[in-house]
């Protein structure tokens, strides 16, 4: 397993209800803006906002670099973008529940966050240019899990859904969630627009909300 939490990668949560089977919006990237590009080695940036835990730490990472371009991350208006110039063989890691030293160091905090609720994380991509693997993290009291998947082939300016069940992070406690975090692995150059993150319930408890919650806007419309 490749993880670079405390190697070199590192309640303020918004949460659309609060009782147990809720949707939890970790990050929609629609405040905390910030920027960061690196050619070689590892760099953290961190911003502060509505995301959960109020802090969000970015870390890029350069293995090889044929052309000396660089690899860049910025957040804003809504939206995270990590742009991997020609001959960059990198990747970024977004995380959650960890404080900024400074550009060389981050420490672990606690989002102390339950999600025995919810049944998986959804990673809403915008658009991406080409292959790309993208890995879920999640430390607690039952240590670091993680699960992955390669995306194939290119879905330009099509949003699509990553789904990562629960289940696929094996035996964890989801009740103690003290950090989480993605990361977004291109290899060799590309472009990836990310919407949200997000902790999702099973669908057919989401159906149930949803329904919920458009029968609360016709009473509210009726008054």
């Amino acid at each position: 397993m490749k993880t670079y939490l405390n190697a070199i990668l590192f309640t303020g949560a918004v949460i659309a209800a609060s009782s147990a089977n809720a949707y939890v919006l970790i990050d929609d990237f629609s405040s905390g803006a910030f920027s960061g590009s690196i050619t070689s080695g590892t760099q953290f940036f961190n911003s502060t906002g509505t995301m959960i835990g109020g802090d969000r730490v970015a870390a890029l990472n350069v293995q090889s670099n044929a052309f000396g371009l660089s690899i860049s991350v910025d957040a804003g208006a809504g939206v995270l973008t990590l742009n991997s110039q020609s001959g960059v063989d990198g990747r970024a890691q977004i995380g959650y529940g960890f404080d900024y030293v400074d550009p060389n160091t981050v420490a672990n905090s606690d989002l102390n966050l339950d999600l025995s609720g919810e049944s998986a994380f959804n990673l809403n991509l915008l658009s991406r240019d080409g292959d790309t693997m993208v890995t879920v993290f999640v430390v607690g009291s039952s240590g670091t899990v993680s699960s992955s998947q390669t995306l194939l082939g290119s879905s330009i300016n099509t949003p699509e859904v990553v789904t990562f069940n629960f289940a696929s992070f094996g035996a964890f406690n989801f009740a103690d969630v003290d950090q989480v975090f993605f990361e977004i692995d291109t290899s060799n150059t590309g472009d990836i627009a990310v919407d949200s993150f997000e902790a999702v319930p099973e669908p057919a408890t989401m159906a149930v909300l949803a329904g919920a919650a458009a029968l609360a806007a016709s009473r509210k419309r009726k008054k």
